[in-house]
C-alpha cells in the first residue's frame, strides 16, 4: 500500500514506510535464522503473502525492482 502511495504521489515518506518491514526482517536474521511462525514453504498457497520464505522473496524482489537497492 505504501509503495503504491509513493508511486502515485512521489512522496519519499511513503517509500520509507514501505521499506520499514524489510528493515525489520533483515535485522531479525530471517530467513537464515528460523523463528516460530515463519513457514518453511516455497510457494504461496493463496497469494496472501503469509507463506514464509515465498512471501519474503516477493517482498524483497519487489523492493529491489522498485528501488534498485543492493540490500534487497
Amino acid at each position: 500500500m505504501f509503495y503504491e502511495l509513493y508511486r502515485v504521489a512521489g512522496e519519499s515518506g511513503d517509500l520509507d514506510w514501505a521499506e520499514r518491514p524489510a528493515s525489520g526482517i533483515m535485522t531479525s536474521g530471517v530467513p537464515d535464522r528460523p523463528v516460530p511462525g515463519l513457514w518453511d514453504t516455497a510457494c504461496q498457497c493463496c497469494g496472501c503473502q503469509c507463506c514464509g520464505v515465498a512471501g519474503l522473496v516477493e517482498l524483497f524482489a519487489g523492493l529491489w525492482a522498485a528501488t534498485g537497492r543492493q540490500a534487497y
